[in-house]
């Protein structure tokens, strides 16, 4: 039998954690359990391999989606353009206007 999970039950079950929000967007970041080993000051080092997702909410129907960015980005706001690489937008003023 398929359980259903809620938003925050996946979130929590997932081991996501917030690292920032913008207006309704959530930055969400975990580490895997993959290993990624780099060789770093005469050792060989691994680390775990970093998954950045982020959390969004579609103003016409409330539904919620999870978008997968790179972890490399620090705000939800840059995840946020990332989405939308040739696009560029003044999120503040459109936003506001949008809603």
């Amino acid at each position: 039998m398929l359980q259903r999970l809620g938003v925050e039950n996946f979130i929590h079950e997932a081991g996501l954690k917030t690292a920032d929000t913008f207006r309704d967007s959530t930055l969400l970041k975990v580490d895997t359990a993959a290993k990624r080993g780099s060789w770093r000051d005469d050792k060989w080092k691994e680390t775990p391999v970093p998954l950045a997702f982020l959390k969004v909410i579609c103003p016409s129907t409330q539904k919620t989606y999870f978008l997968r960015v790179s972890p490399e980005v620090e705000t939800a706001k840059e995840a946020l353009e990332s989405t939308l690489p040739d696009h560029s937008r003044d999120w503040e003023r459109d936003l506001v206007a949008e809603t």
